[in-house]
Formats: C-alpha cells, sequence, structure tokens
C-alpha cells in the first residue's frame, strides 16, 4: 500500500482516509465501527506502551544484575592480586612495608576514580540511562 498523501497509523488497518470516511458518514453502523476501531488502537497503544516498558526494565535490571556479579567477581580478583602480591614482596621488604605498599596502591586507585569519575563512571551510565529510557527498541525491526 502506498502511503504516498495519508498517514499511516502503525496498525495498518487503519488509514486517515478510513477514519474520513467513517467520521463523515450518516450510518449509525459506521460511527459504531469507527469507535470500536478506535477503543481498540488505544487498547494496542496502551499494550505497545506496557511491552515498551517491560522491554526496557528488562534491560535495566540484567545489566545491574551483570555489573553486580563482576563487581563480585572484580573484588575477588582484586583480593587474591593484592595476596600474591604481598606475599611476593615479602620475600625482600618486611610485612609491614609490603603492607603500606598495597594500601598506597589502594589510595592511588581511589584518588583516580575520584580524578576521573566523570568519563569513567558518569558518562557510561547516562550514556546507558538515555540509551535505554529515549530510543526506541521497535527501530531495529525495520
Amino acid at each position: 500500500m502506498s502511503s504516498f498523501g495519508m498517514y499511516r497509523f502503525p496498525f495498518s488497518f487503519i488509514t486517515i482516509h478510513h477514519l474520513k470516511s467513517v467520521m463523515f458518514s450518516t450510518d449509525n453502523s459506521r460511527r459504531q465501527q469507527l469507535s470500536a476501531v478506535i477503543r481498540r488502537l488505544v487498547h494496542l497503544y496502551i499494550n505497545g506502551a506496557r511491552i515498551d516498558v517491560t522491554i526496557r526494565l528488562t534491560r535495566l535490571f540484567s545489566a545491574a544484575a551483570i555489573a553486580f556479579v563482576a563487581l563480585l567477581l572484580g573484588f575477588g580478583i582484586i583480593t587474591f592480586l593484592s595476596l600474591a602480591l604481598a606475599s611476593f614482596l615479602e620475600e625482600y621488604i618486611p610485612a609491614w612495608s609490603t603492607q603500606l605498599i598495597l594500601a598506597a596502591i589502594y589510595l592511588l586507585v581511589i584518588v583516580l576514580l575520584f580524578i576521573l569519575r566523570k568519563p569513567l563512571v558518569l558518562d557510561p551510565i547516562a550514556r546507558f540511562l538515555s540509551r535505554l529510557i529515549l530510543d526506541n527498541p521497535h527501530d531495529n525491526e525495520k
């Protein structure tokens, strides 16, 4: 069907031409058909919005779950690497100094994370949420 000269609703069974022919009709059954079609259209839009919200919440919660698991695994990896570095350094320097060196490394990481929080933390979160909220998930279907 050509869409030249008329706007097509997202649902292909309703066009502006169809609505005009029903609106200006004197037949009551045609007006009842129009009201039924409009009710159906509103119902479909509401269901579409529900599905869209469900898709967006699913993406948000799955990203949060993946981030949580990655953080837990990251903490475990950092712990084991710290223990390995401490045991390696204890062979060459006293234990108290290896603990101070590890504390200084952690402090340096915290300071760098604080200084670079916008490009490392805030921008990716804002980009993810804006893509999640503002982008249309149905654009991929076209």
